[in-house]
């Protein structure tokens, strides 16, 4: 937490770090770790899974204990910060003069205490609030309000389609009968401790730590695929993280003969000829299923 010294220091008025002070107090008050926040945190997660490498992922870290005034998840990744602050009714989330005092605070503590670029999101559960917040948010400020549904329990967050998490969960685990319980795997980290920090990279090593049996279809083990195999599929928007590769919406594990089929010769040449994501898809299916030598593992 930062001292009051390191406030004055970085620009913060008395008013400014009396008023840091009450909302962090408020917000350590606040039991973290409600049902909406964990669907919301499942659901970043994921999304940043499919969307950076391995390795990128090491960079990137998602925390609920940052001392900020938009606080309930925070994504840092380099040279930026993305807050989020989320409101499950249909009355609290409606953008107000707190609302405002506690963006701004956050605003401020990006650029003039972390010095990197700063994003605030408020989350809502109610349509009609979010809709309302975008017409009353003053324009000259960085922040967006978004809609994400409320659910019960995690079969209702995965049917309902507005979540989008089922889709999400299916290309990390293609079993359906597991989405459940993989939704619960996928949060151990965070229950834990209520508290969490750890980067991407360190949250998956976790999670695949306690699946037994594994039921989980990426790896945290190092892919041992060719820098020129690498280049070819990222230069045409394709991901390789958590030995897999993402294309799209197609996600493909990356298995000891799939690595070795896509380094022949042959092969290397066709996804070279493949100028489009469609293009490289369809190549990938098929060197997929003749290494599986079953249309069932994709």
């Amino acid at each position: 937490m930062y001292s009051d010294t390191d406030l004055e220091d970085h620009g913060f008025s008395d008013n400014e770090i009396r008023l840091l002070r009450n909302i962090c107090q408020g917000d350590h008050n606040h039991k973290k770790g409600d049902f909406y926040e964990k669907s919301f945190t499942l659901h970043e997660l994921l999304s940043y899974s499919t969307q950076f490498s391995q390795k990128e992922q090491e960079g990137i870290i998602f925390s609920n204990s940052e001392g900020a005034t938009v606080d309930d998840l925070t994504v840092i990744l380099e040279g930026k910060r993305i807050n989020y602050q989320l409101k499950n009714s249909s009355t609290k989330g409606a953008w107000n003069e707190e609302l405002e005092i506690r963006f701004d605070l956050q605003a401020k503590l990006d650029e003039k205490y972390h010095k990197v670029e700063g994003k605030s999101i408020l989350v809502c559960s109610d349509k009609a609030t979010v809709e309302k917040n975008k017409h009353k948010i003053p324009a000259n400020i960085s922040v967006d309000c978004r809609y994400y549904p409320s659910h019960e329990n995690w079969f209702s967050a995965l049917k309902n389609p507005e979540s989008n998490l089922e889709m999400l969960i299916q290309q990390v685990c293609p079993d359906s009968a597991q989405h459940e319980t993989a939704c619960r795997l996928l949060l151990a980290p965070y229950n834990d401790g209520i508290e969490f920090r750890k980067n991407l990279s360190e949250w998956w090593e976790d999670v695949l730590k306690s699946s037994k049996p594994d039921i989980f279809s990426i790896s945290i083990a190092d892919v041992d695929l060719s820098a020129e195999v690498v280049e070819v599929l990222e230069a045409r928007g394709c991901k390789i993280a958590n030995g897999v590769i993402v294309c799209g919406e197609m996600m493909v594990t990356l298995s000891a003969t799939l690595i070795k089929a896509l380094e022949e010769a042959d092969n290397l040449a066709k996804l070279q000829a493949s100028s489009t994501m469609p293009d490289i898809i369809k190549v990938l299916t098929e060197l997929a299923i003749l290494s599986s030598g079953s249309r069932g593992s994709l």
